[in-house]
């Protein structure tokens, strides 16, 4: 189940997510759009020889991905509800992935040019976070039957909306 054009929208960007019809009804995001709201290019860099998932590797973030991690971030193959190909991973990932990057950002350990990925890692955890207990109050009390569909990502959009204006350029540089 899932659609290209009914992607999780955090902000300014689109993950785009699918329910596989397994057993466990497996979770996935699409690679690409999940790398791109982490502030990554949408293709993952593959270090020839390297036994990590392409997501995980970066010599910055190495010592904080644990073996936990590693299986987590398995690519995943499935096919799309038109029958096309894709690769993803278990929706999982994203909070590990974003606590990886700032565990790297607190150690010191990220280059300038990964800092906004630590940032973007910090208000995606703090938005999962918030809608996180809205769900799990919602669950509790039966209020999950009466919201509308969207309404979980919504509060999350709308989060995520207000931490990322702050990192945008007011002015132009040589003000």
């Amino acid at each position: 189940a899932g659609s290209a054009d009914n992607p999780l929208r955090i902000g300014d960007f689109e993950i785009e997510c699918y329910v596989l019809n397994d057993k466990d009804e497996t979770r996935i995001v699409a690679q690409g759009s999940l790398l791109e709201a982490m502030g990554r290019h949408k293709r993952p860099y593959n270090r020839s020889g390297s036994e990590l998932p392409p997501i995980l590797q970066g010599k910055a973030i190495g010592e904080f991905v644990t073996p936990e991690i590693v299986k987590l971030a398995q690519p995943i193959a499935f096919s799309v509800p038109s029958g096309h190909r894709a690769s993803g991973y278990n929706a999982l990932i994203l909070p590990e992935l974003c606590e990886v990057y700032l565990k790297a950002e607190e150690a010191g350990k990220l280059p300038p040019n990964q800092k906004h990925v630590a940032a973007r890692a910090a208000i995606l955890v703090r938005g999962l976070a918030r809608v996180g207990i809205i769900a799990l109050v919602d669950e509790a009390t039966g209020y999950q039957d009466a919201r509308t569909r969207r309404a979980l990502a919504s509060i999350l959009e709308a989060y995520i909306d207000k931490e990322l204006n702050a990192w945008i350029q007011t002015f132009p540089e040589d003000f």
